[in-house]
C-alpha cells in the first residue's frame, strides 16, 4: 500500500477561446516520493504561476484576464529519516490584460475634487523558481539541514492611462487632464541559502542549542521608456509634455544569524524553561535609478525599451539617483517557557537596537545619515488545552518600525509634476502592539464547532502621508508625519451544528471590524473611522441524491471624519449565496450555484445588481468512474462585475476592472490509482501475498471506495 502512481489529468475547451489543462502525476516507492505539475489556462486560476512578480516596481495585481502555464517537478528522496532531499523546481509564464475604471473623491476640509482614470495594461512574464530542503539526522543528539532558493524573472509591461480632475463646484470645473503611456522591460534574479544546525544535550535533558545562518542576493533591473502630456487647464498655459528614458537597478545582498539557547529550570520534566536568544542582520542595499530626458520628434511613438541609452538622451540630475543604503539590526531575546501537557507559555522581553543610513552619489542633499533606534518591547504566546477538542490561543507583540528611506529624504521627487513627494527627515519610529486571542471547540459526538478570534493593534508614532493640493493645477504634494492612537479592532465568530437527523446542517458568521485612523486632509489634521458588520448564516441539506445550500449575507460599512465639513458615509452590501448537486447512481452529476449581490451607497454609476449563476452536468464512467467529462456554464446571465471601495483620510476610491464573463467549457477528467494493486505486493515464495497475510492479493471486497486515494506525499510537497 506503500507503493505505486496517483494523480489525475484534465483538459477543456470552451467557447471564446478558453481553455484550461492540468496534470498531477505521483510517484511513491520504498518511502520515496516523486511529483510531476502541468497546467495552463486563460480562466484566471493562477497555481503556481507568476511567483516572481513581486521583484518589480510597477508591476503586480491579479485583475483583469490571466494566461497562465506551468510546469514543474516536486521530489522528497532519501535513505529513511537520516538524510532527506526535496524540493521543487517550476516554470511559469503569465500574461495578464487588465482595464481598471476608478472614481476618487478627495476630501479637503472645505471641499472636494473628483479624479475619474482609466488605464488598460498588459503585462508579461516568464519565471523559474527552485527551491530545496537537505536534512540529515547526523545522530539523535544533531540534525543539519540546508535550504537553498533560487529565481529569475522576465517581465515585459505597456501602460496606457489617462486621467482628469475636476473641481467640487457646481460646474465640476476641469482642472487638469493627464494621458500616460509606459514600456517597461526587466529581469530579476534572487538567491539565498540557510543553514541551520539543531543540538540536543542528551546528557541533560531539556537543554537544546540551535544556530542558523543566511546569506541571499537579489539583484534587479529595469528600463523604461515613458511618455506623459498633462494640460492645465486653470492656468491656460501649453501643454507639459515629457518623454523620458529610466535604466533603473537595485541590488542587494543580505546577512542574517541567529543562535538560540534552551535551559531547563530545576527538572525538565516539571517544564520550565529559560530561552534566550540573539539576531543579527546586515543588509547592504543598492538603488539606481537614472532618467533620462528624450526628443519626442524622434523617439514617438514608444516603442520596446533598450537596455543602452537612447542616442541624444540627456541625463537629468534632478530626477536621478544613486543611493547606498546600510541598515544594521541586532534582536536579544530573554524568556520564560513553561510547557506541560495542556497549557504551553512564552514570555519575555526583546531589545533590538538598529542602525540604517543612506548615501546618494548624485545629490548629497538627499543622503541620510546614520539613524540608531533602541527598541524594548514585550512578547506572550499562550496555548491552553481546555478539553479534548477545546483550546485556547494567545499572542501578544509589540515592534518598532523605522520609516522607509523614501519617507525620510528631505529632496522632492518630481518625478511626476502630479504627484509630488518629499520626504520628512525628523520622523520617528513608530511602535505597534498586538493582541490576538483565538478560541475553538469541537464536539466530536455532536459534529458541532464553534471559533471565535479578535485581534487588535494600536500604533504611536505611525508614519502616515499628508498631502497639499494645489488648486490651480491640481498638483498633490505629499509628505510625511508622525501621529498618535491609530487603532485596529477585528472580531469573528463561526458556528456549525447539525440538526438531529444530521441531513440538515446550519452554519452562521458574524465579523465585525473598526479601524480609527489619524491623517492630514489639505494640511489639516482628520480622524477618519471605518466600520464594518458582516453577518451571514446558511443551513444545508445532504442525502445520498441530493444537496442543497443557501445562505443570506449582509455588510454594512460606515466611514466617519472628524472634520465637520465631511458627511459620514455609508455602504450596503446584500445577496445571497445557493448552491446545489444532484446524484444519479448511473454516474451522471448535476450541480449549480447562484450568487446575488447588490450595493449601494457607491459613486454614481458604480451601484450594481449583481446575479451569478454558473452550472455543471458530468458523467463518470469506467471502473471505479475513472474517467469524467463534464459540460459547464460559467456566468449564465452575463452579469459578472468587479467593483471595489477603499476609504483612507483623505480620499475615496471606487473601482471597476475588467473580469471574466460568460463562457461554456467542455472537461475531460482522468483520475488514477495503482496504490494496492497486485503488481506493486511484493512476491513470497513464487506468489503476491499481503505482507500481513496468507492469502492471495487483492483489493477489498467491492474495490477501493469512490475518491479513496492515499493520505497524501510526505514532507517535501
Amino acid at each position: 500500500m506503500q507503493n505505486g502512481w496517483f494523480g489525475n489529468a484534465e483538459a477543456g475547451y470552451g467557447t471564446d477561446g478558453r481553455y484550461k489543462f492540468s496534470a498531477n502525476i505521483n510517484r511513491f516507492h520504498d518511502g520515496n516520493q516523486i511529483t510531476l505539475l502541468a497546467g495552463g489556462n486563460n480562466i484566471n486560476e493562477m497555481g503556481f504561476t507568476d511567483r516572481g512578480r513581486g521583484g518589480f516596481g510597477g508591476f503586480g495585481g491579479n485583475n483583469g484576464i490571466n494566461s497562465t502555464q506551468h510546469f514543474g517537478i516536486n521530489f522528497n528522496v532519501g535513505k529513511g529519516d537520516s538524510l532527506r532531499v526535496g524540493g521543487n523546481i517550476i516554470y511559469s509564464h503569465s500574461d495578464r490584460k487588465a482595464r481598471e475604471f476608478s472614481e476618487t473623491q478627495y476630501l479637503f476640509p472645505d471641499s472636494t475634487s473628483y479624479l475619474s482614470s482609466f488605464s488598460g495594461t498588459r503585462d508579461r512574464g516568464h519565471n523559474i523558481s527552485a527551491d530545496f530542503r537537505l536534512q540529515w539526522k547526523i545522530d539523535p543528539a544533531n540534525t543539519l539541514e540546508f535550504r537553498p532558493s533560487f529565481r529569475y524573472s522576465w517581465r515585459d509591461q505597456e501602460l496606457n492611462d489617462t486621467s482628469a480632475l475636476r473641481a467640487g463646484d457646481a460646474s465640476r470645473s476641469l482642472v487638469n487632464r493627464s494621458d500616460k503611456q509606459r514600456r517597461v522591460r526587466g529581469t530579476s534574479l534572487s538567491t539565498s541559502g540557510n543553514l541551520i544546525f539543531n543540538h540536543n544535550f542528551l546528557s541533560h535533558p531539556g537543554r537544546s542549542f540551535s544556530t542558523q545562518i543566511q546569506y541571499s542576493y537579489s539583484d534587479t533591473r529595469q528600463y523604461e521608456n515613458s511618455w506623459s502630456r498633462i494640460a492645465y487647464y486653470l492656468l491656460h498655459q501649453d501643454d507639459d509634455e515629457l518623454l523620458r528614458y529610466l535604466d533603473t537597478r537595485s541590488w542587494s545582498s543580505t546577512i542574517d544569524g541567529r543562535l538560540t539557547w534552551t535551559e531547563p529550570l530545576g527538572n525538565a520534566a516539571h517544564g520550565n524553561y529559560l530561552t534566550v536568544a540573539y539576531r543579527l542582520n546586515y543588509r547592504f542595499n543598492n538603488a539606481d535609478r537614472l532618467t533620462y530626458g528624450l526628443d519626442p520628434e524622434l523617439y514617438l511613438p514608444l516603442g520596446r525599451p533598450g537596455s543602452d541609452v537612447p542616442d541624444g538622451a540627456e541625463l537629468d540630475n534632478s530626477l536621478s539617483n544613486r543611493f547606498r543604503n546600510d541598515f544594521f539590526s541586532q534582536e536579544l531575546q530573554v524568556g520564560y517557557k513553561k510547557v506541560s501537557k495542556n497549557f504551553n507559555l512564552q514570555a519575555g522581553m526583546i531589545f533590538s537596537p538598529s542602525e540604517s543610513k543612506s548615501d546618494d552619489l548624485i545629490n548629497d542633499a538627499r543622503s541620510i545619515p546614520a539613524r540608531w533606534a533602541w527598541n524594548f518591547s514585550p512578547f506572550l504566546r499562550l496555548r491552553w488545552k481546555m478539553g479534548q477538542q477545546r483550546s485556547l490561543m494567545a499572542n501578544y507583540r509589540a515592534r518598532t518600525s523605522q520609516p522607509s528611506m523614501t519617507q525620510l529624504q528631505p529632496v522632492a521627487d518630481v518625478s511626476d509634476p502630479l504627484h509630488i513627494k518629499v520626504g520628512n527627515p525628523d520622523l520617528k519610529p513608530s511602535f505597534t502592539q498586538t493582541l490576538m486571542v483565538r478560541f475553538s471547540d469541537f464536539n466530536t459526538d455532536a459534529q458541532r464547532s464553534l471559533n471565535a478570534m479578535a485581534h487588535i493593534s494600536y500604533t504611536t508614532d505611525d508614519v502616515v502621508q499628508k498631502t497639499t493640493a494645489d488648486p490651480e493645477t491640481g498638483a498633490r504634494t505629499t509628505t510625511y508625519a508622525n501621529v498618535n492612537g491609530n487603532l485596529n479592532l477585528m472580531a469573528m465568530g463561526m458556528f456549525s451544528q447539525p440538526l438531529r437527523n444530521r441531513k440538515w446542517r446550519l452554519d452562521a458568521r458574524l465579523m465585525t471590524s473598526f479601524r480609527s485612523t489619524a491623517g492630514f486632509i489639505d494640511g489639516k489634521k482628520n480622524r477618519s473611522g471605518n466600520f464594518q458588520l458582516a453577518p451571514s448564516a446558511g443551513i444545508t441539506f445532504t442525502s445520498d441524491l441530493f444537496q442543497l445550500s443557501v445562505a443570506p449575507t449582509y455588510t454594512l460599512q460606515r466611514a466617519t471624519s472628524s472634520l465637520g465639513q465631511q458627511p459620514d458615509r455609508t455602504l450596503h452590501s446584500y445577496g445571497f449565496t445557493a448552491d446545489g448537486a444532484l446524484y444519479f447512481p448511473f454516474g451522471l452529476e448535476l450541480t449549480t450555484d447562484l450568487n446575488m449581490a447588490a450595493t449601494r451607497g457607491y459613486s454614481s454609476g458604480l451601484n450594481t445588481t449583481q446575479w451569478l449563476w454558473n452550472a455543471q452536468l458530468s458523467y463518470s464512467f469506467l471502473r471505479d468512474k475513472q474517467l469524467t467529462v463534464s459540460l459547464s456554464v460559467y456566468d449564465i446571465l452575463q452579469q459578472k462585475k468587479n467593483i471595489s471601495r477603499t476609504v483612507s483620510a483623505a480620499m475615496i476610491t471606487d473601482m471597476r476592472v475588467n473580469d471574466l464573463t460568460r463562457y461554456g467549457m467542455v472537461t475531460l477528467t482522468w483520475k488514477f490509482n495503482t496504490f494496492g494493486s497486485r503488481s506493486n505486493i511484493p512476491k513470497i515464495d513464487g506468489e503476491r501475498r499481503h505482507p500481513e497475510g496468507d492469502g492471495p492479493a487483492g483489493p477489498p471486497p467491492g474495490g477501493m471506495p469512490r475518491g479513496q486515494r492515499p493520505a497524501g506525499p510526505p514532507p517535501g510537497m
